[in-house]
């Protein structure tokens, strides 16, 4: 029987009254650096005394290791395949699934977020909910530098969100991302050792520390439930894995999960059971007294509390698509159930997590039948979930929201990477060769794009075409081997790049889009308005292809093609100034003179000092005053 959903069933009494809820996610946390899990490689004082004075759960799983869909499920209680984000920087968080913010906010809760990182900006939909959500603000200069922010100035937020709030009772969600590659450590200069990571983790928990502190002196303490949960580990070079994404080994799918305050019984526990990130929103509202979420992948852990021996279902699911979305190598689920965990791809493994929790011993010609019948469980799973939420259409990121996420070493999006009219058994079967076969190759990859960012463009080329020469079909390896090649102005060879990358991903609305700008850089304007179209085609709202289009059809002397492109942008993002001043300098031309002036202003309503705007705005004015 397969052990997940239905809507959480009710166990025993809820707690009395209504207390306020203090959610803190940690990034790229591994469950066995902190010393209440065990760990001694790097000393976390304050996350080990939240353990002392709570709950802690020994084996807690996340649903995906990355960070958008894992904190997407964190919020909502739903697999990844039923509230369909995947990815970082893809389709957002359906308006239709309802988050913990949604329910705390229609009880008469203040909501209020601090974020660490542009992953989870207010585009990709987890905003919803919250009265004020303080994400990552863009900021001048690099893209790196608008991307993420430090744990003193997520923990600064918080206590200035807290101080608001003291009066009411509220749901604030306090989220660092400090532990995330590169790791940065006055002790340790190398940014990608495990030293620095472990200094970025007891960095992040002396922040914790800070945030727990002000909430005890503003009296809040006993009145607060306090949830620290982790959204995925890092590889630490463990099974090869550089960082995170691409496998679903324990060293990123175990995550840290801490409970503290009113109604969870005897301080200082630790319970033993498989639990779930899933698990978390139903608990979370069950312990408040607030009404279930109907329809969920997870369970609420109320009864867990009261009593350990509780039979409560104990598997967990997990997954990444990243393999594929990229290289063309096969998605990865994996199924743990007890002390067993099935890792379904091309080459299935099975390990027994007690006698083997480093996973270093494949049991699976040992154990068919254990095996067969988690995949049995793993193909039930997915064919008795319900629907999946339905999907809002978004504005794909645009070139400079993109750079922010590739700044923080994310790969945007891939055409294809999970289709949204296929059913989730029919991707069931893996397609491609096994990723776990590549994982030397995979961490070249990663090497030659963090090469790409350094500006070491040579370098990059080596990897890349490294990469190329056993997987000629990965579509990002592809891109990014013609972005390199514009790079270093070798156009023509870029161009045969991206046409060899369309052939392999012709969905590809990315690769089209930097395809039309490399050929509006050689004036060849219909060329480029032809690629941007086939971009729409598959993206309608891709801010980037209107951009080009707009930008050609001017070119090509088609105004009013070329206005309703930019017009388009400025109705999907009124703050990209470029295109609000382009659409501004046409109605010039097209003598619509109270329209230019308007969209001057709007561009110097964003930017004040944005010279070319308070030129054409003169110019503008004078003719209107004749």
């Amino acid at each position: 029987m397969v052990c997940w959903i239905g809507g959480p069933a009710r166990f025993g009494q809820r707690p009395q009254g209504r207390f306020n809820v203090l959610l803190i996610t940690v990034d790229t946390t591994r469950a066995d650096h902190l010393g209440c899990y065990g760990g001694t490689a790097t000393r976390t004082p304050h996350m080990d005394r939240l353990a002392d004075d709570g709950v802690l759960f020994q084996r807690c799983s996340t649903s995906s290791v990355m960070t958008l869909p894992s904190h997407c499920t964190i919020m909502t209680g739903l697999y990844p395949f039923v509230h369909g984000v995947r990815r970082n920087g893809g389709d957002p968080l359906p308006a239709a699934a309802v988050t913990l913010a949604e329910v705390f906010k229609e009880a008469g809760f203040a909501t209020a977020a601090a974020l660490g990182s542009y992953v989870l900006d207010r585009r990709f939909g987890l905003a919803q909910g919250f009265d004020e959500y303080r994400d990552v603000p863009p900021v001048s200069g690099t893209p790196a530098a608008g991307a993420q922010r430090k744990g003193d100035q997520v923990c600064d937020d918080a206590l200035e969100l807290l101080r608001q709030r003291a009066q009411q009772r509220f749901f604030l969600w306090a989220h660092f991302y400090d532990p995330h590659y590169p790791y940065e450590s006055p002790r340790h200069p190398d940014v990608g050792s495990a030293a620095a990571y472990a200094d970025e983790v007891s960095y992040m928990d002396g922040e914790i520390g800070r945030l727990l502190n002000g909430l005890r002196e503003l009296g809040l303490e006993s009145s607060t439930l306090v949830v620290l949960v982790g959204d995925h580990g890092e590889g630490l070079d463990e099974h090869l894995e550089y960082q995170h994404g691409y496998f679903v080994y324990e060293t990123c799918q175990q995550v840290p999960f801490l409970m503290r305050g009113p109604g969870l019984g005897t301080a200082g526990r630790q319970i033993d059971a498989v639990v779930r990130t899933a698990d978390l929103a139903p608990t979370i509202l069950e312990l408040a007294g607030l009404p279930p979420l109907e329809s969920i992948s997870g369970v609420s852990l109320v009864p867990l509390l009261a009593e350990p021996s509780t039979d409560l279902p104990r598997c967990a699911y997990a997954e990444t698509v990243e393999p594929y979305a990229l290289l063309r190598l096969a998605r990865i689920r994996t199924f743990t159930a007890g002390r067993w965990k099935y890792i379904w791809s091309t080459s299935p493994q099975l390990f027994d997590l007690e006698s083997d929790p480093g996973e270093l011993h494949n049991r699976i010609a040992e154990q068919p039948a254990v095996a067969d019948a988690l995949h049995e469980e793993l193909r039930a799973l997915l064919a008795e979930a319900p629907p999946a939420v339905r999907a809002d259409r978004s504005a794909p990121l645009t070139p400079g929201e993109l750079a922010r996420l590739e700044s923080l070493g994310y790969v945007g999006a891939v055409a294809d990477a999970h289709p949204a009219d296929v059913s989730e058994l029919d991707t069931f079967e893996p397609e491609g060769r096994d990723a776990h076969e590549y994982a030397a190759l995979i961490r070249t990859y990663e090497y030659a794009r963090e090469a790409i960012g350094r500006g070491r463009l040579a370098e990059a080329e080596s990897g890349l075409r490294s990469v190329l020469a056993v997987l000629p079909e990965a579509p990002s390896a592809l891109r990014d081997l013609a972005h390199v090649q514009r790079q270093q102005g070798r156009q023509v060879a870029a161009a045969q790049t991206y046409e060899q990358a369309l052939k392999v991903s012709p969905r590809d609305a990315r690769t089209r889009v930097q395809y039309a700008s490399l050929l509006m850089d050689q004036r060849l304007w219909e060329e480029a308005a032809d690629q941007a179209r086939q971009a729409l085609l598959v993206r309608p709202s891709d801010l980037a292809a209107h951009m080009i289009l707009g930008a050609a059809y001017e070119r090509l002397d088609r105004l009013d093609e070329a206005c309703a492109h930019l017009e388009t942008v400025a109705q999907l993002d009124p703050r990209v100034v470029s295109s609000m001043y382009a659409l501004g300098q046409l109605y010039f031309r097209l003598r619509r003179f109270s329209d230019a002036a308007e969209c001057f202003q709007r561009v110097l309503a964003v930017e004040p000092e944005f010279e070319p705007a308070q030129a054409g705005l003169r110019a503008t004015e004078r003719v209107l005053r004749r």
